[in-house]
């Protein structure tokens, strides 16, 4: 067979999803009047079925459309070629299918129309997916006797967060209901109306739309931008985050990015938006039926809108439902977006939450550049998880980093703090350790800790053991101190046993207070990390936004090797030295230095 006249059937489902299905659909309908149909294999036309239906939700009835059409195109093999009229035949078929299916299911709907409203080809995403059955799920909840729904969403840049929520989702349902009334908030009217309510109104004229939702028109009087209003008498007003709704009921109220970068950290501008929510916006909301609430924003703030309301309807019974998506994945994002038939590796924590269009390699290097630059914004962009404003009790600039083309410090002491807990269940707390080697930069200065590696894991008992004995060889450590609790007690034990030069740590105080004792060494400038190696960056972030952080295991290990080191005078005091370096460092002597096993670690 000629293969320069065969149809390009993608390989994969990412191919599938860069193209609008009508325009992608005529063309391969097209492109198979050309071919012997008596020459595609079985396998080919399973590819071709395949991939004409790649865009549409797999339910029972794609599933018999499907198997209609193999065995339409299989019965058809006897013909030497495919009529162009089976075919124009097949397409209207499909096309009215999914017309039908977008009118029904917002994802199709959101899929078939975002060719529209993008600058770019539309790529598929399993956020996508699930952002558009939360948001279902809240349309739904408008028409039903139980309550309706409040539901925030949280995701990181580029991720169609307005797209989906603002500007598809309000067509979509003025295609089911043109007469209801949609009110969307932006963070000042320019915003509003020009990132949101135009796109909008602009989508709900376009051709596409039209075919799907024929009878919602928008009237031909609606000149602004911001607002429109359908020949059923529904109404969509874009408003200011700080402007007054009075006169308006809506059936739902969006709130789309109502505060800036630049104007989160100011109090007086926070307190004003968010108590124009309380005692304006929602007020506007209708009472029968209730209309329902939606939130999306890059949480740039611990007190914006989200924060606020999330603190005053935390007692309400219509509790807010929180759809926090980081850019990379943490445990509870993951168990979100996988589905029981996903390969281990897909959507795992530690993943990008869209490697289709935001790979891991471009998050870490994005992840770099703020880390070492802004890191608050890797935290409120990316990861939805804003610092403080007065900062955390150690503060970035409470860290000393060592210059990786200087020699490194010599090493008098090296120790080990671990958190353990060990237990392989999916919901089980993490184990972490750091290693870590004391010195004195000066003759006469205070001792100073510097990271020599860090690592955290969900370890059983086996592996925890394993991971201990080699870091006794890798490091050959002076002590390994391990928090004394239930899991800990029963460590201690066994590497006791084993002759291992364990130490137990008796914690006394919350985290909280443990960590404000020794943040005074971070403070006094007595606390180092290498800043060549990419493992920092975790303990770092983890240190300087606690406690707003889902893990605390190196926070632990750093207060913990403080306040041991600090309560050991025999040691702390210990200021005979054996000999001085070249760049007048005073140590004492040891076998093995932290470097060689650095390098041979990394």
């Amino acid at each position: 067979m000629d293969t320069s006249e065969t149809p390009k059937i993608p390989s994969t489902a990412e191919e599938t999803t860069r193209s609008s299905p009508k325009v992608t659909l005529n063309k391969l309908l097209r492109d198979l009047t050309k071919v012997p149909l008596e020459n595609l294999s079985s396998k080919e036309l399973n590819d071709v079925v395949e991939f004409v239906v790649a865009n549409l939700d797999h339910t029972d009835q794609t599933n018999r459309l499907k198997f209609e059409l193999v065995d339409y195109l299989r019965k058809a093999k006897g013909s030497p070629l495919v009529s162009s009229a089976n075919l124009e035949g097949i397409s209207k078929a499909l096309y009215a299918f999914t017309i039908s299916e977008a009118r029904r299911d917002f994802y199709v709907f959101a899929k078939l129309m975002s060719s529209v409203v993008l600058p770019n080809d539309f790529i598929d995403g399993r956020h996508i997916k699930k952002i558009c059955e939360k948001l279902q799920e809240v349309a739904e909840s408008i028409e039903s006797p139980e309550p309706t729904k409040r539901a925030m969403f949280f995701m990181p840049p580029g991720s169609m967060k307005t797209v989906l929520c603002s500007i598809l989702f309000p067509a979509w349902l003025y295609g089911l209901h043109p007469n209801w009334h949609v009110i969307c908030v932006g963070y000042n009217d320019e915003f509003a109306s020009d990132k949101i309510g135009h796109p909008l109104k602009e989508l709900i004229g376009s051709a596409e739309y039209k075919e799907i939702f024929p009878k919602t028109i928008i009237r031909s009087d609606s000149k602004s931008k911001g607002r429109f209003v359908t020949t059923e008498k529904g109404e969509f007003k874009a408003l200011g985050a700080k402007a007054r709704a009075a006169g308006r009921r809506a059936h739902l109220l969006i709130c789309d990015d109502t505060v800036s970068e630049k104007d989160a950290w100011s109090k007086v501008l926070r307190t004003e938006i968010n108590n124009n929510y309380i005692g304006g916006l929602r007020s506007r909301l209708m009472r029968t039926p209730r209309g329902a609430e939606i939130i999306t924003n890059t949480r740039y703030h611990l007190e914006d809108i989200s924060g606020f309301l999330l603190k005053v309807d935390e007692e309400s019974a219509r509790p807010w439902e929180v759809v926090s998506i980081p850019a990379v994945l943490d445990e509870e994002s993951s168990d979100f977006l996988r589905e029981a038939d996903d390969p281990p590796e897909l959507y795992a924590p530690g993943t990008s939450f869209w490697p289709e269009m935001q790979p891991m390699e471009v998050l870490l290097e994005e992840k770099d550049t703020l880390m070492r630059t802004e890191p608050h914004k890797w935290h409120s962009l990316y990861l939805q998880n804003p610092t403080p404003e007065e900062g955390g009790m150690v503060k970035l600039e409470d860290f000393q980093y060592w210059p990786k083309d200087k020699k490194p410090p010599a090493i008098t002491h090296v120790l080990v703090t671990m958190d353990t807990a060990f237990s392989e269940k999916e919901r089980a707390d993490f184990s972490a350790y750091i290693v870590w080697g004391v010195f004195y930069p000066y003759h006469g200065s205070p001792p100073n800790l510097i990271m020599l590696f860090a690592e955290r894991g969900k370890w059983g008992w086996p592996d925890l053991v394993a991971r201990c004995k080699d870091i006794n060889k890798d490091w050959k450590p002076d002590f390994m101190v391990i928090e004394k609790k239930a899991s800990g007690q029963s460590l201690l034990q066994d590497l006791f046993m084993k002759g291992y030069p364990v130490v137990e740590f008796d914690p006394r105080g919350s985290k909280d207070e443990r960590l404000h004792a020794a943040s005074i060494w971070f403070r006094q400038g007595r606390v180092w990390v290498p800043e060549d190696k990419e493992w920092i960056y975790d303990v770092v972030e983890e240190i300087t936004n606690f406690p707003v952080v889902s893990h605390d295991e190196f926070v632990d290990c750093a207060s913990m090797a403080i306040i041991w080191y600090r309560d050991q005078s025999v040691i702390t005091h210990d200021r005979d030295v054996d000999d001085e370096d070249e760049d007048g460092q005073y140590y004492k002597k040891k076998t093995t230095t932290y470097w060689d096993s650095l390098v041979k670690l990394n």
